[in-house]
């Protein structure tokens, strides 16, 4: 074969191996992507928040751990066809909160999610948490081709309780410890939301030791998670 046979034929080579990379990166994509929502399934934000973390040139990072109120009447009442586009409309605003944020958001499974956001102190945690909860309640008008007549133009509205941990007042906690702190303060959240407490539902663990003692209090039993394995309660708190 001549060189000027191998020159003629090479940028054609290069495209289709540029086309083949593309496809294997897009099928990555779909494997990492829960396919209601758009975001991180769980195991791919797990290894991700890991790795960010442990990383010293960024941070200080808050974890915030949120579950949907009222999802569960949505489904039983207007159908999972209904619930499946509120879960999607919920994806796409927490993947615009993300983008703004420079945060990791991904769906732990059921109407849990997880995110993971760069903020500099309570206050920052605080507000950022807010701001998710904030969009969270914000009314999604139900429009898909797939529902019901009846159900098709109903306006539905639900909830999240937050829980925010920050990296900081825990530093040498793993991410499993982090997201047993915020899943209790999350608790914290729901029950001053049901007593009545104004704002959006949003509780901040507390960075002492009665945190760790609060967050093996709030250890709800393995057969009751819907995310998948419990995190582990931490049986000794740091010094």
């Amino acid at each position: 074969m001549s060189v000027e046979t191998l020159t003629a034929e090479l940028p054609a080579d290069v495209e289709a191996l540029r086309e083949l990379c593309l496809a294997q990166r897009e099928q990555l994509r779909r494997l990492e992507r829960d396919a209601l929502t758009g975001l991180l399934r769980r195991e791919p934000w797990h290894d991700r928040a890991e790795a960010w973390l442990a990383d010293p040139e960024t941070g200080p990072w808050a974890l915030a751990f949120l579950d949907l109120d009222g999802f569960k009447p949505v489904n039983d009442r207007l159908g999972h066809a209904a619930g499946d586009e509120l879960l999607r409309a919920i994806g796409g605003r927490l993947s615009a909160w993300a983008e703004r944020a420079g945060a990791l958001v991904g769906r732990l499974g059921g109407d849990e999610f997880a995110a993971l956001w760069p903020s500099a102190g309570p206050e920052a945690a605080r507000v950022g948490a807010a701001e998710v909860a904030r969009r969270i309640a914000v009314p999604v008008l139900l429009t898909g081709d797939g529902l019901p007549p009846a159900v098709r133009g109903a306006q539905v509205r639900v909830t999240a309780s937050v829980g925010v941990v920050r990296q900081a007042d825990h530093p040498d906690a793993g991410l499993g410890e982090l997201l047993g702190l915020a899943d209790a303060a999350m608790y914290r959240a729901k029950e001053a939301g049901e007593a009545g407490a104004p704002g959006p539902r949003v509780w901040l663990a507390d960075p002492d030791v009665a945190a760790w003692r609060e967050r093996a209090a709030c250890q709800r039993p393995a057969g009751e998670r819907r995310a998948g394995r419990p995190y582990p309660a931490p049986t000794t708190p740091p010094e």
